[in-house]
């Protein structure tokens, strides 16, 4: 049986492939752009699975019963930096046109 998604909802594999696509044909194109965009997209994200580490630490050392209401977002966020730790050793790549 096929999957059949509601009306108005788009497949969201298919704006990834989408922004992936325009991604490399910028990088094709006009590479010091590319690197300045994916280092502050990568900094944006690796401030958010940071400072959810951190508040999962604080949380750690003060107790309290305020880590209900956030655990869930927090830890998956925390958990996301091995992935963007890959995502900024892209980076090497790019530090010729990024910083010349």
């Amino acid at each position: 049986m096929s999957a059949v998604l509601p009306r108005g909802r788009a497949m969201p594999g298919a704006g990834v492939l989408l922004a992936a696509l325009g991604l490399v044909a910028l990088a094709w194109f006009d590479p010091a752009n590319a690197a300045r965009g994916w280092l502050a997209g990568w900094v944006l994200a690796l401030s958010v699975a940071v400072g959810s580490a951190v508040l999962l630490l604080i949380h750690a050392l003060t107790g309290g019963g305020w880590r209900a209401a956030g655990e869930p977002w927090l830890t998956v966020a925390a958990g996301a930096t091995p992935l963007l730790a890959l995502g900024g050793a892209a980076l090497f790549a790019g530090l010729g046109p990024l910083y010349p």
